[in-house]
């Protein structure tokens, strides 16, 4: 019979099967961040946005009201290594440091009972996958991070590793504070090892520093939050303890689930009251929940559709007690009901796996950005197009950011052919509007789809009715002659799967966006790269051999009159 690997390769078996769950795991949840990755919300219109202005000043500048030092660190390494490619290197950035945690959680000496289970529980914590795959919020995972090693064994070393985590992980969540408490009882605990002390005392500063932070700016706590009162505080048996077990699933269960969540767990103190741990997760569970609660209305937030990353820190504790209960409860009951409770919360996240996005294309922003006098790059809020952020840039900022890029692309593509100047309601400058001049023969003529019933907008244009056709036509284009710095009006609705805007003869060169601008916006075609006069073709494509497909798509332009 072979004999159980010991030492230095039961070290690295245990390295192994953490890596082979983790990377299982965080591709399970975040496998379309992967294939498609695209920035995400602060993590452009702050993070890259002050790397671009400020450079690694950046690092300490706070968001949303604290230090996110880590997220910072991983956007600041992957715009100096790409700005073409930095979606994909931070999202790789950003899977690294998950799986940093993942083998802390699995393979440091902790007092809590798991292992592996221990990661496990994190990365399949029942909630939206908002918090999975992103740099932005690897700030949630330092925040385990910070958790996870007050439970480090006594006496089994790694003080650098855990001094390392300890400023890391604080100056990255303001969760340090929640934790500083457990950082002193341990020391006391342990007051004959100065090494356990002088942690605390380190935690204790960079705690103070985001403290200091939090304390100097006016914190963007959601306005009309009730408070902590006893609604508030009752609420949490089915929010947080219910979700977990029952949340998608069965929604309709959260109370009795959040009362059997919340019966095991004080039958599992009362089994086993001198055991520090269990009292310890029950600490840092009702200290998350109150930091949650504090910042959202408890009546507003869900675990899926509304502030997912409120119930993640949560969620992580209540499966790590679980799991100290299933593995050490003396309780032989507990232990055997822990484990269902633990499969119902895995089967919870089963509907909330993943989600998708709709793509945003950053390559072609980048090189667009860099062939106009400025550009407004869409950043992801929730995956939804239409929903995109906006972080504007100047031409300068991104051609400054492309000439240190070893891996730009090359100057054969150009990006977009045109930026958006403006909607109607906007009133943009139309100055240089093009003339009905423009339009070349063969190119479908009146009135947009709207416009039929309510009449021609004051655009101080003749509108061209671009390629809706008449009723039983699905296919139509309308071809204009333009010069470089020309603009166009430009509307199409309701989606744009069969809607192309092309330079002809320079497909390869320039991007053929797809715009959906239920309000008429304009269309400024200055790219640098364009030569002095184009051909530019608005085509309707037929949607299939039928046109069922692309039945109820139209774009349409307009021209100034003569």
């Amino acid at each position: 019979m072979r004999r159980p690997a010991t030492g230095a390769a039961a070290a690295l078996h245990d390295l192994r099967v953490a890596l082979l769950v983790g990377l299982a795991l965080l591709g399970l949840r975040a496998w379309p961040r992967a294939l498609g990755p695209e920035v995400w919300q602060e993590d452009g219109v702050r993070n890259l946005a002050g790397v671009i202005t400020d450079g690694a000043a950046t690092l300490v500048e706070p968001v949303n009201g604290y230090l996110l030092l880590l997220p910072k660190l991983i956007t600041w390494i992957a715009a100096s290594v790409s700005f073409t490619h930095y979606p994909a290197i931070s999202i790789g950035l950003g899977w690294a440091a998950t799986l940093a945690v993942v083998v802390l959680l699995a393979c440091a000496p902790l007092r809590l009972r798991g292992g592996v289970l221990l990661a496990a529980a994190a990365l399949l914590v029942p909630t939206d996958a908002e918090v999975f795959g992103l740099p932005l919020y690897t700030m949630w995972w330092a925040a385990v991070a910070l958790m996870a090693i007050v439970f480090w064994a006594p006496g089994a070393g790694g003080g650098r590793l855990r001094a390392a985590v300890i400023v890391l992980a604080s100056l990255s969540s303001p969760a340090c504070l929640l934790v500083l408490p457990l950082h002193w009882l341990r020391a006391l605990s342990l007051r004959t090892r100065r090494d356990e002390v002088a942690l605390a005392v380190l935690a204790t500063v960079c705690a103070a520093a985001q403290l200091a932070v939090l304390t100097s700016q006016a914190l963007p706590f959601a306005e009309g939050v009730p408070g902590l009162g006893p609604r508030a505080l009752l609420a949490t048996v089915p929010v947080f303890l219910g979700a977990y077990l029952s949340g998608t699933l069965a929604p309709f269960l959260a109370w009795p689930a959040g009362l059997a969540m919340l019966g095991i767990v004080v039958a599992g103190l009362w089994a086993d009251p001198r055991n520090p741990v269990g009292w310890a997760l029950a600490y840092l569970w009702a200290a998350t929940v109150l930091m949650a609660i504090g910042r959202v209305d408890i009546a507003t937030i869900h675990p899926v559709t509304a502030g997912p990353r409120y119930f993640f820190l949560p969620f992580v504790v209540s499966g790590w007690m679980l799991l100290q209960i299933a593995f050490a409860s003396p309780s032989r009951a507990l232990r055997w009901i822990a484990w269902p409770l633990l499969a119902a919360s895995a089967a919870n996240a089963v509907p909330v796996l993943w989600r998708t996005h709709e793509p945003l294309h950053w390559g072609m922003h980048v090189a667009s950005c860099a062939r106009f006098e400025g550009w407004v790059v869409p950043i992801q809020s929730d995956g939804i197009r239409a929903h995109a952020w906006r972080m504007p840039l100047t031409g300068e900022q991104c051609r400054r950011m492309l000439a240190s890029d070893p891996f730009r692309a090359t100057d054969a593509f150009a990006g977009s052919p045109f930026r958006f100047a403006g909607t109607a309601a906007e009133d943009p400058d139309s100055s240089r509007l093009a003339t009905v001049d423009a339009l070349l023969a063969g190119s479908a003529a009146g009135s947009d789809y709207d416009s039929r019933a309510s009449g021609v907008p004051s655009l101080g244009a003749t509108l061209i009715h671009g390629t809706y056709g008449e009723p039983g036509t699905q296919a139509g284009a309308v071809r204009l002659r333009l010069r470089r710095g020309d603009q166009v009006w430009y509307r199409s609705e309701p989606y744009a799967r069969h809607q192309h805007i092309v330079i002809e003869g320079l497909e390869a060169r320039f991007a053929s966006p797809r715009p959906v601008t239920r309000d008429w916006t304009l269309l400024d075609f200055s790219n640098s790269a364009l030569p002095d006069a184009f051909t530019v073709a608005f085509v309707d494509g037929d949607g299939g051999a039928d046109g069922a497909e692309g039945r109820g798509e139209w774009s349409a332009v307009a021209l100034r009159a003569r």
